[in-house]
């Protein structure tokens, strides 16, 4: 008897996941909303997670996952920053070092 009841419950439990996914929901974290929140970060990068999460109309948590794990950025001294340089941002940091080396004459 506890067996069956068990079975019944896991059942009714796996058919109201399965709908509540089958109404399609949208994902905050598609294409579009990452291009959002790219957009305003590069606009303006002192914004918090949850002003940009105010203007996007998402979720603080969903605004954290795309800045961290799809954008690559991180919060340093106020700002949203890459994570990585680019090769542009590489080459202009070697490109100051030799001024400096050149300046000072070592």
């Amino acid at each position: 008897m506890c067996v069956r009841g068990y079975d019944s419950s896991k059942k009714a439990e796996r058919r109201v996941k399965t709908n509540r996914w089958s109404l399609g929901h949208a994902s905050s974290r598609s294409e579009d909303m990452i291009a959002r929140v790219e957009q305003m970060v590069m606009d303006e990068r002192r914004l918090s997670v949850k002003q940009i999460a105010a203007n996007a109309g998402v979720s603080a948590g969903s605004v954290d996952t795309i800045l961290h794990d799809d954008l690559k950025m991180r919060k340093i001294s106020a700002r949203w920053v890459p994570r990585m340089l680019t090769d542009e941002n590489k080459a202009s940091r070697v490109a100051m070092c030799r001024q400096c080396y050149h300046v000072i004459g070592v």
